[in-house]
């Protein structure tokens, strides 16, 4: 599905239950799978240093955007 183009390199990442992979082509893209449970030990801001313009996030945050106003917040900045 991929193809042979493309080199999917594994970006170090010490956040429990966050992967990070770029996907390098003719230009890179960034893609982040978060699991997030209410449990977490880390903050939003720990992954700020993973983030870039091609960044693609995707995963359970377990974040109600119209409900958990400071989370949200968070998560959004």
């Amino acid at each position: 599905m991929i193809g042979n183009d493309f080199l999917i390199k594994r970006i170090p990442c010490d956040i429990p239950n966050v992967c990070v992979l770029d996907i390098e082509g003719d230009n890179t893209l960034r893609v982040c799978g978060i699991y997030a449970p209410l449990s977490k030990t880390w903050n939003w801001e720990d992954l700020s240093s993973f983030l870039n313009s091609q960044t693609v996030i995707f995963g359970d945050f377990n974040v109600d955007l119209d409900k958990d106003n400071a989370k949200a917040d968070s998560l959004l900045s």
